[in-house]
């Protein structure tokens, strides 16, 4: 043991020697053998270090110098958070990081829910809502189906969007008068039926139907001309508000269905039946009517209409006095009457009324003249008064006499019968006209001066006496023993 220590201090004897010539060792520094080494321990800060030389605690060897040593950085370390979490159970809020659903539920909408098949029970208070492809329809989880899809019962499917779930598949709705059944997958709307492919409503007997309407009528009516009419059999009711139609080839006239009879086939009471168009039931014979004119009776099934009567086997018709009769007219004038230019008249005697509205002709070669049958005189025959006779054309009745007229200067008076016409007068049996102061006279004229006046140089001139106007346009004319000078008459003395 002895021997141990001496050599050991033989050694760091001789070391330190050894080093002393490049440095200084602290004699303080200790010296730590191995078992092949020694290091020397103690070099502070500025000694030299490296190999056999290490430096004290807290100095450190850095580049062959013993350094102090910087302290340690230390990262400053994270705040500690921590954090709560819930277990939430069914129905309970789940809105939070911190809220978890326990296991079996589902956070839906901030509510811990579990999920449910097709066909399981969801919404409300179930807390449960439908799996991925299934919506909750009615508490339901169920399906969408397409249009033409199954929907409803066991199949837990609805409809898309604008369909509807009719007899166990998706339809759409139509509006009356759009298609529907078939491949259309469209059913009608409330109220209106599909038929032949178009949706139509019920019209009730009386309704409207066919056309625009898109109506058809109930079971036991048809579309008659727009209407919903019922049929009636033979001898049954129509027309009217009874909305029935005749059947079986009848037709309904006056309310009742009849069958059509040819002319002269039986017709009314209990047959049933009515004429042919153009033929009318008279005494149970279907017979055609015959206008005024027309042929009637026998074998002609025709009867006159109009108040006319069968006569000969021609329709005519009576007149009344003052009726058309005669020609076209095929009317004949009743008793006691007679057909005149076109016209029933009575005769009139001789003085009788006739003419205007008294329907009456003159009989016995008499004229009817002012309202009275009157027989025609002859030049220089009676007329007038109580004769009841009127002169011939161109005669006029003077004085109980025809006469004719003569102009001026024609015969007049006398044997002549003649009376001079307006303005003339019959002077020495010749015509003669007046003519005023100033007018023609004489000669041809036929025309002799107004009293007062006289004919000079074929002009009706006035006397003037002395002292008054003369010539010019005064047609006046000087007294013997004057002569008219500077338009007066003056004597020869002055």
């Amino acid at each position: 043991m002895m021997a141990t220590r001496a050599l050991a201090a033989a050694v760091a004897v001789a070391a330190l020697t050894t080093v002393a010539a490049g440095a200084t060792v602290p004699a303080d520094t200790p010296a730590v053998a191995t078992t092949s080494r020694t290091f020397f321990f103690g070099g502070g800060h500025g000694a030299r270090c490296g190999g056999w030389l290490r430096c004290r605690s807290p100095y450190v060897c850095e580049h062959g110098t013993c350094k102090t040593q910087a302290p340690p950085v230390v990262a400053p370390r994270p705040p500690v958070v921590v954090q709560v979490h819930y277990l939430v159970g069914p129905g309970g809020f789940c809105t939070g990081p911190q809220f978890h659903c326990q296991t079996g539920y589902v956070c839906e909408h901030g509510t811990c829910k579990s999920q449910s098949p097709p066909g399981g029970t969801c919404g409300g208070a179930t807390n449960a809502f439908c799996v991925a492809g299934t919506t909750c329809e009615g508490g339901v989880c169920k399906k969408t189906s397409p249009l033409g899809g199954t929907c409803g019962g066991v199949t837990n499917a609805f409809c898309v969007a604008g369909a509807s779930c009719v007899g166990g598949v998706c339809v759409k709705e139509s509006p009356l008068g759009g298609t529907c059944g078939g491949t259309t997958n469209a059913a009608c709307v409330a109220g209106a039926s599909c038929v032949s492919g178009v949706c139509v409503k019920e019209s009730p007997l009386g309704g409207t139907c066919g056309g625009t309407t898109n109506a058809v009528c109930v079971a036991g009516a048809s579309c008659v001309s727009g209407a919903c009419v019922k049929e009636s059999p033979l001898g049954g009711t129509c027309g009217g508000t009874t909305n029935a139609v005749c059947i079986g080839g009848a037709s309904c006239v006056g309310g009742a269905c009849v069958k059509e009879s040819p002319l002269g086939g039986t017709c009314g009471g209990v047959t049933n039946a009515f004429c042919v168009g153009g033929a009318s039931c008279v005494g149970g014979v279907c017979v055609k009517e015959s206008p005024l004119g027309g042929t009637c009776g026998g074998t002609t099934n025709a009867v006159c209409v109009g108040g006319a009567s069968c006569v000969g086997g021609v329709c005519v018709k009576e007149s009344p006095l003052g009726g058309t009769c005669g020609g076209v007219t095929n009317a004949v004038c009743v008793g006691g009457t007679t057909c005149e230019g076109g016209a029933c008249k009575k005769a009139s005697p001789l003085g009788g009324t006739c003419g205007g509205v008294t329907n009456a002709f003159c009989t016995s070669g008499a004229s009817c003249v002012g309202g009275v049958c009157v027989k025609q005189s002859p030049l220089g025959g009676t007329c007038g008064g109580t004769t009841n006779a009127v002169c011939a054309a161109g005669k006029t009745c003077e004085d109980g006499t025809c006469k004719k007229e003569s102009a001026a200067g024609r015969e007049c008076g006398g044997t002549t019968n003649a009376s001079c016409a307006s303005g003339s007068s019959c002077k020495d049996g010749v015509c003669q006209k007046e003519s005023p102061l100033g007018g023609t006279c004489g000669g041809t004229t036929n025309a002799v001066c107004v009293s007062g006046t006289t004919c000079k140089d074929e002009t009706c001139k006035k006397e003037s006496a002395a002292g008054r106007e003369c010539g010019g346009t005064t047609n006046a004319f000087c007294v013997a023993g004057t002569t008219c000078r500077h338009g007066k008459c003056r004597g020869d003395y002055y």
